[in-house]
């Protein structure tokens, strides 16, 4: 979790003919301040779970799936192909789902999903033309550079979002800034009591 911080500024508003001396403290600034760092410690969120998350939903089900694949031959496809898919496609997306960016949560599944599903079936058509002795060849070979290039753009897709979960992160708790504004008394240079305000931000 990054640390917060404070920073006061006080403003002055405009000058009064009132007398006294030294600035005067004004309790509701600091129950500001405290209501903000309570609010930022609250919807911060931590860069070990975003990272954490989406890397080991991921390798899980992935590996999982590979294993009941290898193990169990066709018995084991189904749900080894089931276990695969979600760890490419959903897998990545969950830190930033963690970190609030819903939108960028459901996009990169569903371009994952596209990329990967048009690419195997193009690798399939491809390989499978390039193999028969009619006359689709060029047409397989094309297939093949268009599927390996969809199912490239999905990998590129799971790592990119699996590199940027810490910055989503960030972003969160970057845009938690909390400002409050209270009043206060400030000296000016001819010693009377001005008017002025306390500006408090958190981030």
């Amino acid at each position: 979790m990054l640390p917060s911080a404070a920073l006061a500024i006080l403003v002055a508003v405009a000058p009064t003919a009132a007398g006294g001396a030294g600035p005067i403290e004004n309790e509701s600034a600091s129950e500001n301040t405290s209501a903000i760092e309570a609010t930022s410690a609250i919807d911060a969120k931590s860069e070990i779970v975003g990272i954490t998350l989406p890397v080991m939903s991921t390798l899980v089900p992935v590996l999982l799936g590979g294993g009941l694949i290898f193990h169990e031959g066709e018995d084991g496809l189904l749900a080894g192909l089931v276990l695969l898919a979600s760890g490419i496609a959903i897998g990545p997306s969950l830190g930033h789902l963690y970190a609030g960016e819903i939108a960028r949560a459901l996009v990169g599944p569903g371009l994952r999903t596209l990329g990967l599903g048009f690419g195997a079936a193009m690798l399939a058509y491809g390989v499978d033309a390039v193999d028969s002795p009619n006359d689709s060849v060029a047409a397989g070979i094309v297939a093949v550079v268009f599927g390996g290039a969809l199912t490239a753009s999905a990998f590129y897709l799971l790592g990119r979002d699996l590199f940027d979960a810490r910055a989503a992160v960030r972003r969160h708790n970057g845009t938690e800034i909390e400002v409050a504004v209270a009043p206060s008394l400030i000296i000016d240079r001819e010693g009377a009591l001005a008017p002025a305000a306390i500006l408090s931000l958190q981030f």
